[in-house]
């Protein structure tokens, strides 16, 4: 399945900042995806994503990493990025407050 621009903007509104601890680095990546900084946040979160505290910010790290990628038009790293996203938390959606 190939995404379109407006799915893409459709998943852009679903996806919130308070997702990931406010304060944190995960945040931070998250709220430069909202700024339509999708070059910066790929950046900061493909750092972060890594050694992130726990699973679920390491998928939702991994998650905006690959929303990005895909709003740059990167389809096959945005699929890795998912890919690692579910490999982190199976469960996870943009919509999700934990």
């Amino acid at each position: 399945m190939r995404f379109s621009t407006s799915m893409l903007v459709g998943l852009m509104g679903l996806a919130t900042p308070s997702l990931a601890r406010a304060d944190g680095p995960v945040a931070a990546g998250i709220q430069l995806f909202h700024q339509g900084e999708f070059e910066e946040c790929v950046r900061v979160l493909s750092d972060v994503a890594p050694s992130a505290p726990d699973a679920p910010d390491r998928a939702q790290a991994f998650l905006f990493v690959g929303l990005a990628q895909a709003v740059l038009g990167a389809w096959e790293p945005a699929r890795a990025s998912f890919a690692a996203a579910l490999r982190e938390d199976p469960e996870i959606a943009p919509d999700r407050l934990r």
